[in-house]
């Protein structure tokens, strides 16, 4: 068991044992889990921006790529360890981007916003509870805030935009079942 994972393994137990009435120890685990590895992950990539001296680029990067998320879904880790270090790689990448917004910028930006068209909302049914009736709504809402860009300009939002956008298709899939070794769905 990874450091993620005993730790949330202890303050369920921790809790359940102090608190009668709270949910399931599986269930506090993965909620802590989950909260303990985005913690650590933003916390880790705030401190290397501190140093590489792109604290709002990083900050704005983690902002708009967890909002982008959230409405798009995409490839998840079974690793709660690796997910946090993949996390802490992803926002340290998307915050140092070159700054200058270039034809190359609105082309990727277009790419992203045409895969997460066609992949968009993506592997969110047992990882959010927003009902799947929404699903056409968050499709609209990540298209619209990609649509944005073009207007706000932001080489941060279209670094992150690019990522998310990889993280739904069926490649990213196929890199993480051979690497964690899954089988295809």
């Amino acid at each position: 068991m990874n450091p993620i994972d005993s730790m949330a393994t202890y303050l369920a137990k921790v809790i359940r044992k102090h608190n009668e009435h709270a949910g399931s120890e599986i269930a506090l685990k993965y909620a802590l889990s989950l909260t303990i590895n985005t913690s650590l992950a933003i916390i880790f990539s705030l401190l290397i921006s501190v140093f590489t001296n792109r604290f709002d680029e990083t900050l704005i990067g983690i902002s708009i790529f967890l909002l982008i998320r959230y409405v798009s879904g995409g490839v998840h880790l079974s690793s709660s360890l690796a997910c946090c270090i993949i996390s802490i790689f992803i926002f340290t990448t998307i915050a140092n981007v070159p700054s200058e917004y270039t034809e190359i910028s609105m082309y990727l930006n277009t790419i992203s916003f045409m895969i997460l068209l066609f992949t968009a909302p993506n592997n969110i049914k047992d990882v959010s509870r927003i009902p799947q009736k929404f699903y056409p709504l968050l499709k609209i809402i990540t298209l619209l805030i990609i649509f944005s860009n073009f207007f706000i300009k932001s080489t941060v939002f279209t670094a992150a935009f690019m990522i998310q956008a990889v993280l739904t298709t069926r490649f990213s899939y196929k890199i993480i079942n051979y690497f964690e070794r899954r089988q295809p769905h």
